[in-house]
């Protein structure tokens, strides 16, 4: 019988990295015999030859570990490319819809709605008018008034529907509505929805008290965007519109400036646009 003390020995020799023919030197120096060393050795390679299968063949190791490590790492890599071909086909296969950047809305009750690439839509139902304005303006409901200010004139930031700050607002408007029952008037019948062209000089009457405070100036008398339309400058500072509806009669003003001349694009917007709702 192999001795254990002498397989232990073989063993630790072995692992570490010790020859057969060393080990078994060491051994016949140290007073063991041959045959019990090599009876040793046969034992330990018989014991180390792995069990067949029912085939009669050996398993197969294990793979290491760092191949399943890589196997895995290049699998995730296949997932994660796939997912980003595929978000990327469908993207461009599925263009998001453009979006229009909001515009801010004047009035709760006054909806503002796109009506070109460079201009907005303002409506006052109450007040019986709407204009178009530039999308880079800003407008504002100040009680009976329509305030409109280009965000980059001097002192825009002041503009408000107080008298020692209109003159910072770029375009200011206000309706009045025909009086109601009919009223007589020096050579004009008034009612309350009367025909264009009837009342010129009750007209030019509120224009002038609108306008001036008082019936002095005389007005320009033409047609704007299918009205009468009579204008007056204010003491050289305040060009005034106004537009003679059905129902109403609006009032555009554009503090700062003499005549149409002077009007900025923004202003001629307001002006060329404003009507009867």
């Amino acid at each position: 019988m192999v001795s254990q003390e002498l397989s232990d020995y073989i063993k630790s020799q072995q692992q570490s990295g010790q020859t057969i023919e060393v080990i078994k030197a060491n051994l016949i120096k140290s007073g063991w015999q041959s045959p019990d060393i090599e009876a040793a050795f046969q034992t330990l390679t018989t014991s180390q030859i792995p069990p067949a299968t029912s085939q009669g063949s050996v398993n197969p190791q294990s793979p290491p570990k760092y191949i399943l490590i890589a196997v895995a790492v290049v699998v995730c890599l296949l997932l994660v490319g796939g997912g980003i071909l595929a978000y990327t086909w469908y993207k461009n296969t599925n263009p998001p819809a453009e979006q229009t950047a909001p515009s801010p809305t004047p009035t709760p009750t006054a909806p503002v709605e796109k009506t070109s690439n460079n201009s907005l839509s303002y409506s006052s139902p109450q007040q019986g008018y709407g204009f178009n304005y530039l999308k880079s303006w800003a407008v504002d409901k100040q009680g009976t008034l329509t305030v409109a200010v280009d965000p980059t004139s001097p002192n825009s930031k002041q503009c408000a529907a107080t008298l020692e700050k209109l003159l910072a607002c770029n375009a200011i408007i206000s309706s009045t509505p025909y009086i109601t029952p009919p009223v007589t008037a020096p050579g004009v019948t008034i009612s309350g929805t009367p025909p264009i062209k009837t009342h010129t000089q009750q007209t030019q009457d509120l224009a002038s008290q609108l306008a001036t405070g008082s019936k002095a100036t005389p007005l320009t008398i033409g047609t704007l965007n299918g009205y009468e339309a009579f204008t007056t400058t204010t003491e050289g500072s305040t060009y005034n519109v106004l537009l003679q509806g059905q129902k109403n009669m609006i009032l555009i003003q554009f503090p700062n400036k003499k005549s149409r001349t002077d009007l900025s694009n923004g202003q001629s917007t307001i002006l060329e646009s404003t009507t009867e709702q």
